[in-house]
This record gives structure tokens, C-alpha cells and sequence, in this order.
């Protein structure tokens, strides 16, 4: 699923490029927040925060738990992503860099 979610933002920044470049028209704004809800609830998703519930927070859960902090965080950045503050952008870039490391923790690292 999270699959899809990670091509869906492939296009979006394929799209924003070319239209960008070819007719002008900057689509950055819009498709820098559907990337971080996208984002946001990839990780939700990913979180299997069922299986947290139905067994407990174990070792081997951690790391579910923490994709589903992130990705609530990364949503609500989504949401609010208009905000034009250096401190928000500074979250911003957090944000990003520690949803790219979970994503490559849970790809890589994890086993299902």
C-alpha cells in the first residue's frame, strides 16, 4: 500500500516539473502538501497500529508506534503547510528527513 502512496508522489513531483517548465505555472505549494499528507498517511497506514492495539507495545512494535507519531505529525504539517515561518520550516525539513528514515528502517531494516 505505502508502495502506491510513494509512486502517487512520484507523479505529483513529475507533474509539478513539467508544468513548471513548460507552461510557467508553479504547482510547488499544492503539491508540496498533498506530499506531506500522502506522506503522513502513508506512515498512519504502515504503522499497523491494529496489531499495536491487539498485542501491546513489544519490542519489535516500537518502531510501529513511532511511524504512527510521525506520521500524525507529518499529516497535521500537511494540513498547516501554508505557514510561512522559519521555524516551521525548519520542522518541515525534520519532518521529511525522519519520515525518510523510518520508511527506509521499515523497507530495509524490518522483517514482515
Amino acid at each position: 500500500m505505502f508502495v502506491y502512496i510513494l509512486t502517487a508522489i512520484s507523479i505529483l513531483g513529475f507533474i509539478t516539473i513539467i508544468l513548471k517548465y513548460s507552461t510557467g505555472y508553479d504547482l510547488k505549494p499544492i503539491v508540496e502538501t498533498l506530499m506531506f499528507i500522502l506522506i503522513g498517511m502513508g506512515l498512519i497506514i504502515q504503522s499497523r497500529i491494529r496489531v499495536v492495539i491487539k498485542n501491546g507495545i513489544q519490542r519489535d512494535e516500537i518502531l510501529n508506534v513511532v511511524a504512527l507519531v510521525v506520521g500524525i505529525a507529518i499529516f497535521i504539517t500537511g494540513l498547516l503547510f501554508n505557514i510561512d515561518n522559519p521555524i516551521f520550516g525548519a520542522y518541515k525539513i525534520l519532518a521529511s528527513s525522519i519520515a525518510i528514515l523510518i520508511i527506509a528502517l521499515n523497507t530495509f531494516i524490518t522483517k514482515d
